[in-house]
């Protein structure tokens, strides 16, 4: 015997598995069932397994299986590089020291403010999709430079209140950088979702981030509240700006969905009435929640 090449032992799950002669080896074999048991005697939980195995292989070796699957790998991928493009990318952080200085102030004192539509240049033809103006030039444009940094900052302040009280690990900044991009995974989905049910146009999905992300300028606030004058000051920043960024959430969507018109439950609504306008509100017990969970 060749101890370099054992024999299959008998009985074993190749056995089952046979190929015929003449077939093409670049593919996989043909699903064979195991031989029923014998009278008296119940299927070993092995043999289950491997016909349950080997059932979903004969299903997923089919052409239509495999030409679906291939059509949407090709369609996720042309959709996250259209995505992560640099030309999409660039728009978002076209900023100047002017525009986040007057974005900032927006952000946390948006009463009075009136006009919060977007600018756009003339268009070519009534009917074609508007341009908006970058960040630069527009106050109302979302961008993702200060949800960057804010985000960035709130991880870093996260670090200095953990060294403060003597329990600092590199793991709590892990910790923390995964909880707020899995609360903004959520909160993107909810509002894909609601979206969808009534029927509006399409807000590309960075916009969504950036609006959904903006909370990050209150929760820093909160938290060097905390820091530099003790948790009473953290409660009423997170209540008075939290406030404001709800406010400021709710007229930038009610503005950006104002065009649409929307029937649910019978009842015609406008963009300032949708479910997904009114779920910003919700950012004020999630800034709360991503403050108050690393005090």
């Amino acid at each position: 015997m060749n101890p370099l090449n054992p024999p299959t032992p008998r009985g074993s799950l190749f056995d089952r598995f046979p190929t015929p002669a003449g077939q093409n080896q670049g593919y996989p074999p043909p699903y064979y069932p195991p031989p029923p048991p014998a009278p008296g005697m119940r299927r070993s939980p092995l043999d289950e397994l491997s016909g349950t195995i080997g059932q979903i292989g004969s299903v997923v070796n089919t052409p239509f299986v495999q030409q679906y699957g291939q059509q949407l790998i090709n369609e996720s991928k042309s959709k996250f590089a259209t995505l992560l493009s640099m030309d999409m990318l660039r728009y978002y952080f076209v900023v100047n020291n002017q525009y986040v200085i007057n974005k900032l102030k927006l952000l946390v004192f948006p009463i009075g403010h009136a006009d919060w539509k977007r600018r756009s240049p003339m268009r070519s033809r009534p009917d074609a999709e508007p341009i908006y103006l970058p960040p630069r030039e527009d106050i109302h444009a979302p961008d993702l430079y200060i949800p960057l940094v804010s985000f960035i900052t709130y991880i870093l302040l996260v670090g200095v209140i953990a060294g403060s009280k003597h329990v600092f690990h590199p793991e709590i900044l892990l910790v923390t950088g995964s909880t707020g991009l899995g609360v903004l995974v959520l909160e993107i989905f909810i509002d894909k979702i609601l979206l969808a049910i009534v029927g509006s146009k399409t807000i590309p999905i960075l916009d969504l981030i950036a609006y959904s992300t903006y909370k990050y300028v209150a929760v820093v606030l909160a938290l060097l509240g905390n820091i530099l004058l003790g948790r009473s000051a953290f409660y009423i920043i997170t209540l008075i700006f939290g406030v404001f960024m709800c406010l400021f959430l709710f007229h930038t969507l009610s503005q950006e969905l104002s065009t649409d018109e929307f029937s649910v439950g019978g009842r015609r609504l406008r963009g300032a009435t949708t479910p997904c306008s009114q779920s910003e509100h919700c950012n004020f017990p999630l800034c709360f929640f991503l403050g108050v969970m690393n005090l």
